[in-house]
């Protein structure tokens, strides 16, 4: 069941569960990118409460430094996330986070 609305005779919104009310048909209440059925939603609200933030309201740093590039489970993307913001003192430079001072295997020292 999903909030909907129709306008009432006082052009004031009239909130009920039903499709069609009184012979006309009603419009969601939700926002645009809301879903009922959102699969994800246990796990944004997990990571909220842990870290005080959601996936896209992290910093410039995080942005340009992707997740790792494999399929994540809803546990494992927990996981992910966890170890990736513990790695807040690393620096990205486009081939993933490295710890500063530590070098990539084809580089020289």
């Amino acid at each position: 069941m999903h909030l909907m609305y129709t306008s009432g005779p006082d052009g004031k919104r009239v909130y009920t569960l039903k499709k069609v009310l009184h012979g006309e048909v009603t419009k969601s209440a939700h926002p645009a990118r809301f879903s009922p059925d959102d699969k994800w939603s246990r796990q944004r609200v997990t990571l909220k409460r842990r870290f005080g933030l959601l996936l896209t309201q992290q910093s410039e740093f995080f942005l340009h430094c992707p997740l790792p590039l494999f399929p994540l489970t809803p546990v494992h993307f927990s996981f992910s996330l966890l170890v990736y913001l513990k790695l807040s003192p690393f620096f990205c430079d486009g081939r993933g986070p490295v710890a500063v001072g530590t070098l990539w295997d084809d580089e020289e020292l």
